[in-house]
Formats: structure tokens, sequence, C-alpha cells
């Protein structure tokens, strides 16, 4: 079977680094993997030698970007056409690469089947009351033959968007435990906070830290996540450190301090499950994208929970935490890209 991998940024970078130890699989989403059981697999980097593309349709996108909050990469899709025609499957791997193949496909101007995952667009589809704006979604999202999602949450809420009997699969989200996991914690000289994702609430970070101040911490994310946030002198931020250095920062961290917003949806796993990995103990908001996903992690010894905002109990935990120490135990059994990729190759042959 030949399968088309479709990613919504570069992944030749990501998977020559993935070969050569300098980064971890899991976002690949099971690619690797899959080419190990014997499938023919591509991915779309060629499309990114075409930026003029790009440029052509990028109006269109901020457009849909704008009203939704979830972008549409048509030019992609697009240019793919007759990629898609030489492959047996398509495996979308965030919905504003996906959908636009969705509207190819109710154009008939795709045939093969699409594996569509999703993370975060049924909650921006809920939080949209336009009739034709959701019918649209809706018409298109019932062209996938299978949605997969990674919290339960979202399967729920996609079985009431759909209101037919679309098949949805929920699979959790799985790490590359060869390349970030250890033995041993190193010097122990800070608080780590690491994300990217707009699921992370910063602002509670400055609140924690001004209240902690004989503690250091280090931020690890994007600009735009931190833009008119006043951080307190014993905050350090890094922005787009290699995973090396990231890696290299996990073990060197007193406690992973990871203060998420319930959107209702996956949110933190890649943080939460690389901080176990590393030994570290966790400090970690109450939201239904852990607590569901990874029940008998959540409930760890080293896990520490708090309510989601809540600068007083994140602090008590906080310092509960740090007179803890990481307890080894086989019940903390860490979801692996692996076994992600062995349960996608589940839905594959089940189509």
């Amino acid at each position: 079977m030949n399968i088309l991998y479709v990613y919504r940024i570069p992944r030749d970078k990501l998977k020559s680094n993935v070969i050569n130890k300098k980064e971890p699989d899991h976002f690949l989403y099971g690619l690797f993997y899959l080419r190990k059981l014997g499938y023919e697999i591509k991915s779309t980097d060629k499309y990114y030698k075409i930026p003029q593309v790009g440029q052509l349709f990028w109006p269109i996108e901020k457009l849909i970007s704008s009203v939704t909050g979830i972008g549409f990469k048509l030019d992609q899709a697009l240019i793919l056409i007759p990629e898609t025609r030489r492959s047996d499957l398509l495996i979308t791997t965030t919905d504003s690469a996906g959908l636009p193949f969705l509207l190819l496909k109710k154009l008939n101007l795709i045939k093969c089947p699409i594996v569509y995952i999703s993370t975060g667009l049924i909650n921006e589809l809920e939080k949209r009351k336009n009739t034709l704006l959701l019918t649209f979604y809706r018409n298109l999202l019932l062209k996938a033959d299978v949605i997969i999602v990674h919290s339960h949450v979202e399967r729920d809420k996609y079985s009431t968007f759909l209101k037919r009997n679309k098949r949805i699969e929920y699979i959790p989200f799985g790490i590359d435990t060869k390349f970030i996991k250890s033995k041993n914690k190193l010097h122990r000289n800070y608080i780590l906070v690491v994300g990217k994702d707009r699921s992370r609430d910063f602002n509670l970070v400055s609140k924690v830290a001004s209240r902690l101040k004989t503690q250091k911490f280090i931020v690890v994310t994007d600009p735009s996540n931190v833009r008119n946030i006043n951080f307190p002198s014993n905050v350090k931020l890094y922005f787009n450190l290699s995973y090396t250095k990231i890696r290299t920062l996990y073990l060197n961290s007193k406690l992973v301090f990871i203060p998420l917003v319930e959107l209702n949806r996956a949110a933190g796993q890649v943080s939460f499950l690389e901080s176990i990995a590393t030994h570290n103990q966790v400090v970690i908001a109450k939201v239904k994208g852990i607590v569901d996903v990874y029940p008998n992690l959540a409930q760890s010894k080293n896990v520490f929970l708090f309510k989601a905002g809540d600068d007083n109990e994140a602090i008590e935990k906080i310092k509960i935490a740090l007179k803890s120490e990481f307890k080894q135990s086989k019940e903390d059994k860490i979801p692996t890209s692996k076994e992600y990729a062995l349960k996608l190759n589940s839905v594959i042959n089940s189509l």
C-alpha cells in the first residue's frame, strides 16, 4: 500500500534529525514505524519548494483562519493532487492540512481514502454559531473515512457534531521514549516550563514565579505566547531551542511545571509524557486532555495536579513536589510513538 503523509509544515529536516538521533519521532505520527511494517510511505516536503503558490493562496487561508481559528492549506492540497492519485491512502496530520483534501474529495478531485487526524478543530467549531459555516465544515468532515483524535472529549464532541454514524477513533498520543528517556537526573537547578501551543497559561507562570522568588524558572516557548507578559527577574525565557537542548533542560530541572488552560481537547500531552520519561516530578493543571487520556499516569506519585488557573494551589503543589523524590514505578508506563503507529496500523487495516 502506498501512503501519503500530509503535514502542515516541512518534515524532511525532522526525519533526518530523527535518523541522526537529534530529535524525537513523535511529530512524524508513526511514519517510520508504518514504513517498517511494509508500507510505501511518502510525505509532502516537495510542495514547499513552490512558495509562490503558497503566497497566491495565503489571503484565502488568512480569511478562513480569521473566521474559524484553523488554517486551510488549499494551495498544498491542489499541488498534491497528482501525488494523491498515485497513493492508496492519505494520512493528514493536522486540521489545517487535512480540511482542503476533504474539500477536494467532496469535489471528486481525489478518490483515495483519508485518515484525518484532528486536534482542536471541533472545539473551534463549537464556538461558532454561523449555521452555514458549521454546515460547510460538517459536510467536509463527513468525507473523511476515519477521524482520529487524541482525547475522549474530542471524540464525544465529534460524535455529537456530525450526527451520523461517522467513524471516530480515539488514539492516545505517544512519544519517542528512546530519545527522551534518561535514567539519571543531573544538577536540578530550576523549575522548567515547556510548551509552544496556546494551551499554556503563562500569566499564571508569572504569578507563581513572583511568589516563589527563591526559585529559578526557565520557560521554553514561542515569543508570541509571552508577548505583553511581565515576568519577574527569576524567570529566564528561551525561544526556538533544539530538542537536544530541551532534553538537557529536562535533565537539569528540579521539576516541570505545566500550567494548562482547560480547552476540552488534547493539550500538554507531549510535555507531560516527556517530563515523566526524564524522571521529573510534574506539577500540572488538571485538564481533561491529561487526566482522561492518561488516568494511570495522572495518579502517579510523581504527578501533582492543581486546578487550572489557581495560583495558590499551583504553588502549594510545587512546594510539595520540591520536597519529593522521583519514584520509579512499573505502573507509570509511558505511551510510545511506536504504540501510536501500531494503533494507526489497525485503523488502516480496517478500512
